[in-house]
């Protein structure tokens, strides 16, 4: 989706851009695009050229601004926010971007729906179902999940209605107390493969401290299924070899941190 990206640089003490900047606002006033007035995002040499015909992404889509095929992220309207050394605010200098809406940038978004709440987007429906069972959902928010235009994202989104209470309560009890099938697969996965790691790292410090080994500087990493010696601090290279004597048959993986190099081994 293409359209063109302008820039603008005007001085209000200059009466023929005050009036090209009047006109440039009465624009957008007309056509109900809002200005986002900020401390600029980026430095000045990344800024895209006056005049350019851009590409806009469409994964991610907002009220206000897009992102492009080229790493830029561009507003509707942008204007910088100036201010003197002194800290009060220059008002005369306005320099900013704005973009030629198009009748698809438009369409986009009055005909993406987006959820108040997670705000995924989808293209039809009145109520977002998907955030139903998020945990930090409260009940008072149940409204947030009325899903409205990308265009009219960031506006209020209205109380349930009684018929919309009725219908939309039960489910969030139910998703609230049972969840959903997926989730409660990979939980129950989850805590499986937390108690496999948990009897792993209980096993191999029982069988060091059977066979006599300082488990001090030993520890257990889930996420890679090994215990390593020498986490705390490096064993010497004679500690090391002596290690590797005690712990021969030692059945899970290891790797031992020495001073001048690593060891691997176990049965894992």
């Amino acid at each position: 989706m293409k359209t063109t990206f302008h820039t603008y640089s005007f001085d209000l003490n200059n009466p023929v851009d005050k009036t090209k900047y009047e006109k440039l606002v009465e624009k957008f006033k007309s056509t109900g695009v809002h200005r986002m007035r900020c401390i600029p995002i980026k430095p000045k040499d990344n800024e895209l050229d006056n005049d350019t015909i851009i590409e806009l992404e469409t994964e991610y889509l907002s009220s206000n601004q897009w992102n492009t095929t080229c790493g830029h992220r561009v507003f509707d309207w942008f204007e910088e926010a100036i201010f003197f050394s002194n800290g009060n605010e220059n008002k005369t200098i306005k320099l900013g971007h704005y973009l030629d809406i198009t009748s698809e940038m438009t369409a986009i978004r009055e005909n993406t729906l987006v959820c108040g709440y997670c705000g995924k987007f989808t293209s039809s429906g009145d109520f977002c179902t998907q955030c139903l069972d998020s945990e930090y959902l409260k009940q008072s928010k149940l409204h947030l999940l009325r899903l409205l235009p990308v265009s009219l994202h960031f506006h209020t989104r209205e109380p349930l209605a009684q018929d919309e209470l009725a219908t939309l309560l039960p489910e969030y009890i139910r998703r609230q107390t049972a969840g959903n099938a997926k989730k409660l697969i990979k939980q129950r996965a989850d805590i499986i493969a937390e108690r496999q790691f948990a009897e792993t790292k209980c096993n191999g410090m029982l069988w060091l401290l059977d066979h006599g080994v300082n488990i001090d500087n030993v520890i257990y990493y889930s996420h890679t299924n090994t215990f390593s010696f020498g986490w705390r601090q490096a064993v010497s290279d004679d500690v090391a070899k002596t290690l590797l004597g005690l712990i021969s048959e030692f059945p899970y993986p290891y790797d031992i941190k020495g001073q001048s190099r690593s060891w691997q081994g176990g049965q894992g």
